[in-house]
């Protein structure tokens, strides 16, 4: 039988994830926006020929700009903006775990779930694909084998968040089919 004290001992941990997850991603948030302030004055160049942000290009590219190159960046900075508006609808949705009381409904919980596994559906794609990456390239980047190791940590930590948030989701399933058993409809 589920008792209050088990859900309110799982219902601190979910607490506890979503604190920590909040703050992550705050950090991870502002750590885009500062890699994203380089690739706008190298995309903004043709169009300002302020000194400031002509001595700005220059030190990212020292070459003439090719086609492929500016594609790149506009796919770079198109794909991290799109990865921002992400991460902060995931503060959002971890909100929902910040509250001290349990929740009565399960939107909440059911919503946070489902973000969170749509982002380890994500992370494990792109852990794939730099994987692969990584053992199909020549270069001498570590980038290829440095972010397949932190995507890994990421997928290892998302794995225990959505367990533990799923455990309370299932317990507290089943103490509110309990619940609504105990109450016998009146029929007068």
């Amino acid at each position: 039988m589920v008792s209050d004290e088990t859900l309110t001992v799982l219902w601190n941990r979910c607490r506890l994830i979503g604190i920590i997850n909040k703050i992550c991603l705050y950090f991870i948030t502002v750590i885009l926006v500062m890699y994203l302030l380089p690739l706008v004055t190298i995309i903004g160049y043709p169009y300002c020929k302020h000194d400031k942000w002509k001595k700005t290009y220059e030190m990212y590219h020292s070459v003439e700009k090719q086609t492929s190159v500016v594609t790149t960046e506009w796919m770079n900075f198109i794909f991290i903006c799109l990865f921002i508006a992400f991460l902060i609808k995931m503060i959002f949705v971890n909100n929902g775990l910040r509250s001290t009381d349990i929740p009565a409904d399960g939107n909440k919980v059911k919503s946070w779930l489902r973000w969170h596994i749509d982002f380890f559906v994500i992370s494990i794609a792109t852990f794939v694909g730099f994987l692969f990456k990584g053992r199909t390239c020549s270069s001498d980047d570590n980038i290829y084998y440095y972010i397949p190791l932190k995507l890994g940590i990421t997928i290892i930590v998302l794995m225990i968040e959505i367990n533990v948030v799923r455990k309370f989701n299932k317990e507290f399933n089943i103490s509110a089919i309990r619940r609504n058993q105990k109450c016998i409809p009146l029929n007068i």
